[in-house]
């Protein structure tokens, strides 16, 4: 994941959580103000293969829907790719202070992957219990 996206999370949790005294992550318009920000700066390049396209909310979850540049779904092993994408994110978040936070308050965090031609490839989500927190 990109530095970038996760520095424009970290300010708008910061910014809002001057304005909220209640638990901010588990209200829908928090991780919804959370995505708008995000997609100020969308599509955004991850590396050589992968983009960012875009994010959104619904209850407690946030969803992130990515293409894969360089593939094709046909010339792909989906669920070897899955596993892959999925330990690497579990990483990032689970280590990422500045996304760590939404896991450790309850929100899912789910990875969606497209091909070049925008047909899915691999989704999974990321559990506040996969990073040792209360789902």
């Amino acid at each position: 994941m990109k530095k970038l996206f996760l520095i424009t999370l970290l300010a708008q949790v910061l910014l809002l959580a001057q304005e909220s005294k209640q638990n901010m992550f588990q209200t829908e318009s928090f991780l919804t103000q959370t995505t708008i920000q995000i997609n100020k700066v969308l599509p955004l390049t991850v590396n050589s293969d992968t983009r960012l396209d875009k994010v959104w909310a619904k209850e407690k979850n946030l969803f992130y829907s990515y293409t894969l540049l360089q593939y094709s779904k046909a010339n792909v092993k989906a669920k070897e790719l899955n596993g892959a994408l999925k330990m690497q994110a579990i990483h990032e978040i689970c280590t990422d202070p500045s996304i760590r936070i939404y896991v450790q308050n309850g929100v899912t965090i789910n990875h969606i992957y497209s091909d070049q031609d925008a047909k899915r490839i691999t989704e999974f989500k990321v559990l506040p219990s996969d990073c040792g927190f209360k789902d």
